[in-house]
C-alpha cells in the first residue's frame, strides 16, 4: 500500500514540473508576441520574443523562429507595401502628366491657309483675312513621357466677345478635335488640323485666341490677331504652292551656308524653317546635326524622328541614315532587317553608299544568309558608280575568289581605282598584292 502512494505522488510531481518549466514572464511575453504577429505588427512582436527570451527558464530556440518569422513577414510586408506605393506614385505622375496631355507647350504659331489649302508663306503671330478660311496652328512641345503617346486634343477658337467659335455651348463638348502621337524628347513640331469660322466665312478682323483642352483640363492659350488685307505689305500676299517650295529651298540654302561656316545654331534654326514646310532634305540635316551633336546636345533619339520624317518622303539620304540608325542601334533598337529595308530603298534609288551597304549585310550575314553573289552583285554597283570602299570590296572578293572567279589581276584592277581617289586602305592593299606578286 505504502509503495502505490509512493508512486502515485512521484508521477504527480513529475507533472507539475513538465507544466511550470517557462516562467510566467516568458509565457506572458511569447504570447503576447504571438497576437501581435497575428495582427501584422511584426516589427512590435518582434519587440516581445526578444523579451521572451530575457525571461527565466525560456524556450530560446522556439522564441528565435519566432523572430525569424518575424523578420521574413515584416520583409514582405514591406515590399509589398513599396510595390504598391510605386504603382500609386505611378499612376499620379501619369494623372498630372495627362493634365498637360504628356507634353510641355513651348509655343503656338499659326499659318494661314487658303480656300485651296495653301500655306501663307510667313507664319507668326500676325494673320490677314483676307481669303483666310482655315487657321493651322503648329505646336512647339517637349514630351514628358519616355515613350510615344496617342492623345485627342479638344480645340476651341474664342471670337472677341469670348464666344467660342468651335463650342458655343461648352456642356455639348467639343466640335473639333484632333488626334496624334505626343513623341518622346524635345523640340517636337506638331502641326494640327485646319480650323475655320462657324459659318464658313473668313475670320474678321479682329483679336482671337485658341485654346488646347484635355481630358476636362485646358494645357494652353495662345492669342492671336487677325489683320485687315490692306495692311498687309505686298511681298506678304498669298503664293502659289511653287512659291512655298521655292521659299523652303531658299531656307535650306540659308541654313547651309551657316553650317559650312560652323554656326550651326543658325544652321539649325533655318533648317526648321524649311522642315517645317515638309522639305526633306531640311528634315535629314536636323537629323545630322543632332546625331553629331553640332550645336546642341547630342541626341539620338531626336536624330532618328527627323531622319525617319525624310526617309519616309523617299529623300535617299533620309534612307540610308535611317538604315545607319538601325545598323548601330543609336536612337531605336539594334535591328538588321530594318536596316536592310532602308539601305535597299536607298540603294534602289542608286546611292552608292547604300549599295555598299547592302554588300557588306550579304558579305557578313547581317540579317540575312551570308551570300558572297549578292553581296558581289551590290559591290559592283557601288564600285562601278566611282565608290571607292564599294571598289575596295568588290578587291576583296575577286582577291578570295568569293561570289566570283578568284583573279588577282581584277582584285588589283579595283584596289587602284580606289588607291586613285586617295583612299590610303586601297594603296595599301594594292601594294600588299604587288609585292607578293614578286620574285622572293
Amino acid at each position: 500500500m505504502k509503495k502505490a502512494i509512493v508512486l502515485t505522488l512521484t508521477a504527480l510531481l513529475y507533472t507539475v514540473s513538465l507544466m511550470g518549466q517557462y516562467s510566467p514572464c516568458y509565457e506572458a511575453a511569447f504570447e503576447e508576441g504571438k497576437r501581435l504577429y497575428a495582427q501584422g505588427k511584426y516589427k512590435q512582436a518582434k519587440t516581445f520574443f526578444n523579451e521572451a527570451k530575457e525571461c527565466p527558464d525560456p524556450n530560446t530556440a522556439a522564441a528565435n523562429e519566432w523572430i525569424k518569422k518575424c523578420d521574413a513577414a515584416y520583409e514582405k510586408a514591406k515590399n509589398e507595401q513599396k510595390k504598391k506605393d510605386d504603382q500609386a506614385l505611378s499612376k499620379a505622375k501619369e494623372k498630372e502628366a495627362a493634365k498637360t496631355a504628356y507634353m510641355k507647350i513651348n509655343r503656338v504659331e499659326f499659318g494661314n491657309v487658303t480656300r485651296n489649302g495653301d500655306w501663307i508663306d510667313e507664319v507668326g503671330s500676325v494673320l490677314y483675312s483676307s481669303e483666310l478660311l482655315y487657321l493651322k496652328p503648329r505646336i512647339y512641345y517637349d514630351g514628358l513621357l519616355n515613350e510615344d503617346k496617342s492623345i485627342t486634343l479638344g480645340v476651341k477658337i474664342i471670337l472677341p466677345d469670348g464666344i467660342s467659335v468651335l463650342d458655343p455651348d461648352p456642356s455639348s463638348g467639343y466640335t473639333y478635335s484632333c488626334s496624334f502621337t505626343v513623341f518622346s524628347g524635345k523640340d517636337n513640331i506638331k502641326t494640327l488640323t485646319g480650323y475655320g469660322n462657324q459659318n464658313g466665312t473668313a475670320y474678321d478682323s479682329d483679336s482671337y485666341s485658341i485654346e488646347l483642352w484635355y481630358e476636362g483640363n485646358m494645357i494652353y492659350k495662345a492669342p492671336f490677331e487677325v489683320k485687315p488685307d490692306g495692311q498687309r505689305p505686298r511681298y506678304e500676299m498669298v503664293p502659289d504652292i511653287d512659291l512655298v517650295k521655292s521659299n523652303a529651298k531658299n531656307r535650306y540654302r540659308i541654313g547651309n551656308s551657316y553650317y559650312k561656316d560652323e554656326e550651326y545654331d543658325k544652321a539649325l534654326e533655318w533648317y526648321r524653317k524649311a522642315a517645317e514646310y515638309g522639305l526633306p532634305e531640311a528634315q535629314n540635316r536636323i537629323g545630322i546635326i543632332y546625331s553629331n551633336g553640332k550645336g546642341v546636345e547630342k541626341d539620338e533619339i531626336i536624330a532618328t524622328k527627323w531622319f525617319r520624317k525624310a526617309a519616309e518622303q523617299g529623300y535617299v539620304w533620309g534612307e540610308y541614315n535611317l538604315g545607319g540608325q538601325y545598323e548601330s542601334g543609336d536612337g531605336v533598337n539594334k535591328d538588321y532587317a530594318a536596316a536592310l529595308k532602308w539601305y535597299r530603298k536607298a540603294a534602289d534609288q542608286g546611292l552608292a553608299e547604300a549599295q555598299n551597304r547592302l554588300g557588306i549585310f550579304y558579305d557578313n550575314g547581317y540579317g540575312v544568309d551570308e551570300d558572297d553573289v549578292e553581296a558581289v552583285k551590290w559591290y559592283r554597283k557601288a564600285a562601278e558608280q566611282g565608290y571607292d570602299w564599294g571598289q575596295i570590296n568588290l578587291g576583296h572578293m575577286y582577291r578570295y575568289g568569293r561570289g566570283v572567279t578568284k583573279d588577282l589581276e581584277k582584285a588589283k584592277e579595283w584596289y587602284g581605282k580606289a588607291a586613285d581617289q586617295g583612299n590610303a586602305r586601297g594603296t595599301e592593299l594594292l601594294n600588299e598584292l604587288e609585292e607578293s606578286a614578286k620574285p622572293q
